[in-house]
């Protein structure tokens, strides 16, 4: 690993990291992470990994001065000049080498493709395997997210919510310092026969009797700790995916627990699968071994 170009200290647990590559996709992620890093208060790494048998340039980092990481310390600066920044060149597969590296930061952040925007869910593609292997939390942040200033964060929560502590505690803080709104969305259908007529959609808080008491229960920890926070509990009729996608806008950031869909090895379920496909905000996907070890 090259030494860091610039000050800070690039193992901060808490820093941003941000991987990146050459075009706007980058450039937008990079922005992101500025942010996130201005408003946590923390150090921003920019990570640029060269491909196996990619030459590596000559001499220290600022001496060999590569044209992406260059572009990158500009936006960052442009976007947060206050915020220490850190360049690394890392060698080596780009998606496992951002994990690896990442391992121990706040949050990595992601670009998503703006050329093909089925990329970004496909399990080859760099921000599905990011997302699927990260021990942190991972932000994939597609073109449409820009320069938008953060005005809502909207949770998705799962049942039963008590695997989704450390998911409400990334959501708390993030609405904490963005000075925003927090929404919790949990979905599901209720049950009943087969020969039922179709239940419609729609926002419909007493579909299942006391769901949303049980969902401000484990409001109680994070509300006390957070109490600036304005939060507002939506229980939907649908599948997580499509009622996540109604629940967010312009200036949202979609936050997510990393769910697994079985297989061996990292993989993301459908949940996670579907909003990184859909959304045009930036999407947090949070790891439940944050705070439950592995699953």
């Amino acid at each position: 690993m090259s030494p860091p170009a610039g000050g800070g200290d690039s193992r901060r647990r808490d820093r941003v990291v941000v991987g990146v590559a050459a075009g706007r996709d980058a450039e937008v992620a990079v922005s992101y992470a500025a942010r996130e890093a201005a408003a946590r208060g923390t150090s921003l790494e920019l990570v640029h990994v060269l491909r196996p048998g990619t030459p590596r340039p000559a001499g220290t980092l600022e001496e060999a001065e590569v044209g992406v990481l260059h572009r990158a310390r500009q936006v960052a600066a442009a976007e947060a000049p206050l915020v220490p920044v850190t360049s690394t060149l890392l060698g080596g597969p780009p998606a496992e080498s951002l994990v690896a590296h990442a391992e121990s930061a706040g949050l990595l952040v992601v670009g998503a493709s703006a050329t093909a925007p089925t990329d970004r869910w496909r399990p080859e593609s760099l921000s599905t395997v990011v997302a699927a292997g990260a021990g942190c939390p991972v932000a994939v942040v597609p073109p449409d997210a820009g320069h938008t200033v953060i005005r809502r964060v909207v949770v998705g929560l799962r049942w039963p919510p008590h695997e989704d502590e450390a998911l409400l505690e990334e959501g708390f803080a993030a609405a904490e310092r963005w000075h925003c709104d927090l929404e919790v969305v949990h979905a599901g259908r209720a049950q009943g026969s087969r020969r039922d007529p179709p239940t419609p959609r729609g926002h419909d808080p007493g579909w299942v009797p006391g769901l949303t008491a049980l969902v401000e229960e484990h409001l109680v920890v994070p509300r006390r700790r957070h109490p600036e926070v304005h939060v507002r509990v939506d229980v939907v009729r649908s599948s997580p995916a499509e009622a996540l996608m109604d629940s967010v806008g312009p200036g949202t950031v979609l936050m997510v627990s990393r769910t697994s869909d079985g297989t061996p090895g990292p993989a993301l379920g459908p949940t996670s699968r579907g909003v990184l496909h859909l959304a045009r905000c930036a999407v947090e996907l949070v790891p439940v071994r944050r705070m439950h070890g592995p699953r």
